[in-house]
């Protein structure tokens, strides 16, 4: 009886040890990743943050700006860090297993990022010349509109030319916004200015040039035909965004999906790290 005794409390011992040793193993796995997984975390939040202002208000340029300053650096290097670690015991072994994974996958999410960016790049050209045909255009509204007011009775004559004018330039700018929101076909806007647009401003030129000398003020004229030329500019660089969107489109749709998915994949991966980490831990309490 006395050996019995004896020898269940030397397995109770052993076991007391064993479960130490293993809390003691796990404890230095904590520390050796504790510091990466608390930079990621809060990377990881500013991340989806960006990602959310990019998707809701289109800010691109500060979203590419995390991920290649940000982001890529710091999974590349978290991904050497861990693959450092040495985990004592197989159980911990499986568990790093998916944190390396998870890493990796994160990698893949931003090369994804970094593809799409590359692909954003191609239409920024096209966009800087918009831009700039919209600062000419806002340029010479300014002066037609002061033009106007300093002669009231030119413009009783040329509101029935602008007011239609106005809803018009309106309506592209509109409808370019919704093409590159992907809201609105951009063969619907290019048939828009086809069939409507530019016959209305090649109308508008031959009014304007007929008022001459018919008691209009010469320069309020000629300031309103350098509005509407600069008007008329604008919706060359609008042609040429509006075209390119379909190109970029075909190749940026699939790539958004393979990102949505690997997306679903790498946060589904991290979960199990957790999981598997807190089972463990709190399996030697």
């Amino acid at each position: 009886m006395r050996n019995k005794a004896t020898l269940l409390a030397l397995v109770l011992a052993f076991a007391a040890c064993g479960s130490g040793a293993e809390k003691a193993a796990f404890d230095r796995y904590e520390r050796s990743v504790s510091d990466f997984l608390t930079e990621e975390a809060g990377l990881r939040a500013l991340y989806d943050e960006e990602y959310q202002n990019m998707a809701t208000y289109g800010r691109q340029e500060s979203f590419d700006r995390l991920v290649r300053q940000k982001m890529i650096p710091f999974y590349h290097e978290m991904a050497a860090g861990i693959a450092k670690v040495e985990p004592e015991g197989e159980r911990l072994k499986q568990i790093h297993a998916k944190l390396i994974e998870y890493v990796g996958l994160r990698e893949e999410l931003f090369e994804l990022d970094t593809q799409a960016a590359k692909l954003s790049d191609l239409e920024q050209p096209a966009l800087d010349r918009l831009n700039k045909a919209m600062t000419e255009r806002d340029k010479h509204t300014r002066a037609f509109s002061e033009s106007l007011l300093a002669k009231p009775k030119m413009n009783q004559k040329l509101a029935g030319l602008f007011g239609p004018e106005q809803q018009a330039a309106l309506s592209v700018v509109q409808n370019l916004s919704a093409v590159r929101n992907g809201e609105v076909p951009a063969a619907d806007l290019l048939k828009y200015m086809d069939e409507q647009i530019d016959p209305f401003y090649s109308e508008l030129v031959r009014k304007l040039s007929d008022l001459s000398g018919e008691g209009m003020d010469e320069e309020v004229l000629r300031v309103a035909k350098a509005y509407v030329g600069s008007t008329m500019a604008l919706f060359i660089s609008v042609r040429e965004v509006a075209e390119l969107r379909p190109k970029m489109l075909e190749e940026l749709v699939p790539l958004r999906e393979r990102y949505q998915n690997l997306l679903t994949v790498t946060g589904e991966r991290f979960e199990e790290y957790r999981e598997a980490a807190k089972s463990y831990r709190d399996s030697l309490r």
